[in-house]
Order: structure tokens, then sequence, then C-alpha cells
């Protein structure tokens, strides 16, 4: 039940954020109406870099919590506040109706729902926790399935709306369904809270000794780690889609359809490859996914459809012990705060900075950024090397 729960709170939480990338040059038109395509897509991907300050702030708050009381308890906090600030945003007034008080709105909003997808990452504590050593790959990775699943909710939706309404509509009114459609998702994850024991403190089960010690080396390290999949992600599937739609005039439906696509092959191939990091250990799997990264990032086909679905197989093996292994690596009492903050942070940084490093490289030369990428993972092998004997 916690494992499935935790599942579908990825997929609401995510699917709401996605929305709001997906249709990036469509509310980037509600909001920012009044600059060039090149100015209004850096001044949109800002805002949403604006509104991830709140998940490091969640993280603590909601992460602390989570450690002292209740895991579930500080997840139905979360999971609230997304889904109140997704439905406020969906109401907000266009730009040509309140002027600059949209934009602030926006961000404002936007803001609130990184507080609250950043004190989550307990969901992924608590459902490594409830299981047995040797399944503490494969359950945590259904968290990821569930985000998975939230992002290609968002593309599908994306799809949907762009094949079937014109972008005039979609500007006046159309982008608001999508994010209305969620708190009908949200239904059936209240009413498995409402069954859920949130009254006492759960104990839970380490395995991590309790002699480990929470380092500023270990902390640095797990911050990079973390890059091996918030940087690529945000790279590939934000600044890339978007991209091809607004500087190489590739048709949208045709886009969010490959994206939907590999956000199948990740769902599907991510439980695989926990149970492989079960079997054959994280670290090992992880070097995996930075090895094939750093060899796509030169000769992969990124202006072809075949890439999506490399990529997909990469970050699935990411996804498959990346979550479950940071969560074991500080002590239960306060794992979900340290590793919710360094998600949170990490997650921050990269959604503000890589799309627009990025975009920033390209006007250059796009091969500046397989460079971006290859020195990135090329770090995360580095630290790799150096966690081997430390945590295997």
């Amino acid at each position: 039940m916690l494992k499935f729960l935790g599942t579908a709170i990825g997929a609401i939480e995510w699917y709401e954020n996605a929305i709001c990338i997906a249709l990036t040059d469509v509310i980037s038109r509600v909001f920012f109406p009044e600059f060039d395509t090149s100015a209004r897509f850096m001044l949109y991907l800002l805002s949403i870099a604006i509104g991830y300050l709140g998940r490091p702030i969640g993280g603590f708050i909601l992460g602390h919590y989570s450690d002292k009381y209740n895991r579930m308890r500080a997840a139905f906090f979360g999971f609230t506040l997304m889904v109140f600030a997704s439905l406020a945003i969906s109401f907000l007034p266009a730009y040509g109706q309140i002027g600059r008080y949209a934009p602030a709105l926006f961000i404002f909003f936007r803001f609130l729902q990184g507080v609250a997808i950043g004190g989550n990452y307990g969901v992924a504590v608590a459902s490594v926790e409830s299981v047995h050593r040797a399944e503490r790959y494969a359950t945590s990775s259904l968290v990821s399935v569930g985000i998975m699943i939230g992002f290609l909710l968002g593309s599908v939706a994306a799809t949907i709306l762009n094949y079937f309404f014109t972008q005039d509509f979609l500007v006046q009114f159309g982008w608001r369904i999508g994010l209305w459609s969620s708190a009908i998702f949200s239904i059936p994850v209240f009413i498995a809270f409402a069954k859920t024991d949130m009254k006492k403190k759960e104990k839970v089960q380490s395995f991590v000794t309790s002699t480990v010690d929470i380092n500023w080396k270990l902390v640095a390290k797990v911050f990079v780690l973390f890059l091996l999949d918030m940087v690529p992600f945000y790279l590939l599937f934000t600044f890339l889609p978007n991209y091809k739609i607004m500087f190489l005039g590739q048709d949208s439906s045709q886009i969010w359809f490959y994206h939907s696509v590999s956000m199948v092959v990740i769902a599907l191939f991510t439980p695989f490859f926990g149970k492989l990091a079960d079997a054959y250990g994280a670290i090992k799997s992880l070097k995996v996914c930075a090895i094939g990264l750093f060899v796509t990032a030169f000769f992969g086909p990124w202006n072809s459809w075949i890439w999506s679905f490399v990529f997909a197989i990469l970050m699935a093996v990411c996804y498959g012990s990346l979550y479950g292994f940071v969560a074991l690596i500080f002590p239960e009492s306060v794992r979900a705060r340290i590793a919710g903050v360094l998600f949170n942070v990490t997650g921050s940084i990269s959604i503000g900075v890589t799309p627009l490093i990025a975009a920033y490289l390209a006007r250059y030369n796009f091969n500046y950024v397989s460079y971006f990428l290859a020195f990135v993972v090329s770090c995360v092998w580095l630290v790799l090397n150096t966690l081997k004997e430390e945590l295997e």
C-alpha cells in the first residue's frame, strides 16, 4: 500500500509540474506576452527557476516533520499544498487583465508547488525502509515510476491539447484544462490518505548503521550524484523539446508524442533495472548510466526520434537505484531531511541553470550542449569511483 501510494503521489505532483513545462510556449504568452520569442522563452524558464527555490525549503521543513513525527502525515501536507497551488495557477488572470501582477502571482504559486514537491522525498524514504534489503531498490524505483507517469500524463495532455485546439484557444483558455484535470486525479490519493494511519509516529527500519557520519564531504558527493538525474532530465525533457518547437519550427504534437513514448519506456523499465541493482549493486548500475550518457552526448541522434528511446533506457537505469541508494546513506533520524534538501537543492539549481546554460550555448553552437552534458556525467563518474568502497 505504502509504495503504491508513493507512486500515486509522485504521479499527481509531477503531472502538475509537467503541464507547466510542456506548455511553455503557450503559458509564456499568457504571462509574458510583451516580449519576443527568445526573451519570452528565457523569462519563462527563469520564472520556473524562481519557483523551484521553494523545493529546498519544503525539503527541510516537511523533511524535519517526517523524521521527527510521521512520514505519511508530512506527505499528506505536501500533497495538499501541491493541489491547492496548481488550482490557484489555473484560475490566474492573464497579463492582459492585471498586468505585472499576473507573472508575479504565477511565480508565487510555482514557489508553493516547489515547497510541496520538496517535502515529499520522505515518501521514497518510507518505501525503502518498509521492505527487505534485497528489495530496496526495486521498491524505491516505484516512486520514480510515479514521477515518470506524471511527466507522461503531462506530455500526453500537452499532445492532446496541441492537436485538438488552436494556439489562440490554448492561450486564451485551454492551458487551464490540464491543471483542472489534476484535481480529479488527486481524489483517489486523498481517499488513500484517509485510510492510512497518520496518528502515531512510524517505527522505521534502517539498513544503515547509526555509526555513519554525516559530513560535508559526503553531502557534496551526494549533491554531485543527483546531477546524474537532474541535468540530463531537464536538459533533454525541458530544454530540448521546447528548443525544437520554438527555434527549429518542429511540430509540437509530434515532439510531445515522442516525449510521451519515452516516458512510457522509462516507467516500464525502471523497476526492471531496480531489480538488477538489488542483485548487482547500485554503484554498478549508476556507472552504466553515466557511461551511456557520456557516449550518447557525442554520438546520440539528438534531432532524431530514436534519441528519445536511447535516453529513456539510460534514465531508467538511473532511476532504478539512485533514490533508494541516496535514501539509505544517512541515519534514519535525519535521512528524509538531509536527502530531501540535497535532492531539492540539486533540482532547484538544475531546473533553473541547466536549460538556461543550454539555451545560451545553443546560440553559438549546439555541440556545446553535448560538451556540457559530457562534463557533468564525467564528474558523476569520478564521484561514483570514490563511493565504491565507502558505501557498497
